[in-house]
């Protein structure tokens, strides 16, 4: 009977320091700050450039999307681009003196052939007055007049501006015309280089969500990375350390394995439990609650994500 109760007693005690070691300390796991990248056309995967858990500086290509329906609208962008910065140097630069001169000699011609008009209705108009023709055969050679007459306004009109050059406001409309085809080309190149997914910043890859040959939509998420300087702990805080825990508070953790600590700093208590409901609760079940608590690490910190860390309680 007296072993049986010492048994027992020795039990008790086991348990306790048990139940003590557990109470002192939290436990957690390393974390890095997320995020993902998505498809920006709906495109089959051609090429993928990185792996999972590699190492990306900033401008890294991580997949590439079929480019063979942009490209053509890029080529089309800059003939368009050079076809207006061509009209506008013309404009610039003036009329080439051939232009001028096959104006001038249009001119002349016209002039040529409106005296030519006008000494023939001369002419009929003599012949009437002797009553040799009609005067319905007048109004033909009055039409060739009028016809010449037109002719050598245009001809003349051509040449004067020929001679004056391009107008301020036809150099301002071919300048708008440029800037339009700039445009165009800068923005059909960015959809181009946005079928090229890179890494936006220093990153380390977490997961390839699609693989070479697979088709994707624009919108959804193809590459999940980390960032590597943005280690932080989470931990679950037991409901009777929260008055002795604030955000800033400066913490050491531990890790298995690793003599040097990790210092970080409390950034985020959570308000509500994370485990136990929060209604209907006694006293023995508010004991058990936990709160997620986000802890930033100081320094730099190259344990991988999920590596487990306990934060000891000295309260």
């Amino acid at each position: 009977m007296f072993s049986h109760r010492l048994f027992i007693v020795a039990l008790s005690l086991i348990v306790s320091g048990c139940q003590f070691g557990e109470d002192s300390q939290a436990f957690g796991t390393v974390e890095r700050e997320r995020f993902t990248l998505s498809a920006t056309a709906d495109q089959v995967i051609t090429e993928v450039y990185a792996e999972q858990g590699q190492t990306l500086q900033q401008g890294d290509p991580i997949l590439q999307l079929d480019p063979q329906l942009q490209q053509p609208r890029v080529a089309q962008a800059q003939a368009q681009f050079q076809q207006a910065q061509a009209r506008l140097s013309e404009l610039q630069n003036g009329n080439r003196q051939q232009q001028i001169a096959s104006a001038k000699a249009e001119q002349q011609q016209a002039q040529i052939e409106l005296a030519e008009a006008q000494r023939q209705l001369r002419r009929q108009q003599a012949l009437v007055q002797q009553q040799l023709v009609s005067e319905q055969q007048l109004e033909q050679y009055q039409l060739a007049v009028d016809v010449a007459e037109q002719r050598l306004a245009r001809a003349t009109q051509q040449y004067q501006l020929l001679r004056e050059g391009s107008r301020t406001e036809v150099l301002r409309q071919a300048e708008a015309a440029v800037a339009n085809a700039q445009a165009a080309v800068t923005e059909q190149q960015r959809l181009l280089d946005q079928l090229t997914v890179r890494a936006p910043r220093a990153a380390l890859v977490d997961d390839i969500l699609y693989y070479r040959g697979e088709r994707v939509h624009s919108g959804t998420p193809v590459v999940s990375l980390l960032a590597p300087d943005s280690a932080y702990v989470r931990v679950y805080l037991p409901q009777a350390w929260l008055s002795d825990y604030q955000v800033g508070d400066q913490v050491q953790l531990t890790v298995d394995g690793r003599q040097q600590p990790l210092t970080g700093t409390i950034r985020w208590i959570s308000a509500e439990a994370s485990f136990t409901p929060n209604f209907a609760l006694h006293q023995q079940e508010r004991a058990r609650l936990m709160y997620l608590a986000e802890i930033t690490l100081s320094g730099d910190v190259t344990l991988p994500s999920g590596t487990p860390v306990q934060l000891h309680h000295n309260g």
